[in-house]
């Protein structure tokens, strides 16, 4: 594809994703990253900010669980109707929607796993489930930009290839270490549900990237227009952080 073809491609797709005021890019990936490390430390039942001591005060949690869920799906509906005409879009905001009710639900969960570790089970069950549903409803959404638009830059596809590089390494060093054992274990399990766990976990940071040079921002800066919608995500999602 010629610099003119990437030109052209980066600007249209920009025009269609003027709607989508949500974290994607670097800024994305960092906030991605900050949710991952509460969900785990709150399924662990310990406290993020003060991840050696254990989470004890469930009235708070239930306040913070319950504010981020409000704040982060009203700003996602926002969008949502915003995007209306970009159905794609629509899609990824959802994705974005899942994991802020998949962040949520770990918050109120955590002062529970806590007192009792067979919590953690079923949270972590509950979590995954939705967190499935919205990676795969965000996937879709994502092909179709690219399946839209046969111009994609060759950035994406170097994107692509680095994730979907580190999901084939897991599933090679998983296997050749399953078969190199005489019984079945929890190395074998992992290499197993990796392929499925890791689309999960990876994908959304895959998603920031790829949509970061598809539009050609690939910092993820936002717009005058999207800033109020795009910090005020960033700061709902971080409740989460102050569970005590």
């Amino acid at each position: 594809m010629s610099t003119t073809d990437d030109v052209t491609f980066i600007l249209q797709t920009a025009k269609e994703a003027t709607c989508y005021s949500l974290p994607y890019g670097g800024i994305g990936f960092a906030s991605h990253l900050i949710t991952y490390y509460t969900m785990l430390i709150s399924l662990a039942g310990y406290q993020p900010l003060m991840p050696w001591k254990k989470i004890k005060h469930k009235r708070r949690n239930v306040l913070l669980a319950i504010a981020q869920f409000i704040a982060t799906v009203v700003l996602t509906s926002v969008v949502m109707h915003k995007c209306h005409d970009e159905w794609p879009f629509i899609l990824l905001a959802v994705w974005m929607l899942t994991t802020s009710i998949s962040s949520s639900a770990m918050t109120l969960a955590g002062p529970f796993i806590a007192e009792e570790k067979t919590y953690r089970f079923v949270a972590a069950l509950v979590v995954g489930l939705i967190w499935m549903c919205g990676c795969i409803a965000g996937c879709v959404g994502l092909i179709t930009i690219v399946l839209d638009h046969p111009n994609v830059t060759h950035a994406f596809y170097l994107v692509s290839c680095v994730f979907g590089g580190i999901i084939f390494i897991g599933v090679l060093i998983g296997w050749c270490s399953c078969y190199a054992r005489e019984s079945v274990d929890n190395v074998c399990f992992f290499c197993i549900v990796w392929p499925l766990v890791g689309c999960c976990t990876l994908g959304l940071l895959w998603m920031d990237w790829s949509l970061g040079t598809i539009v050609g921002n690939l910092a993820g800066v936002p717009s005058s227009q999207a800033a109020p919608i795009y910090w005020s995500y960033i700061v709902a999602k971080r409740f989460g952080l102050f569970s005590t």
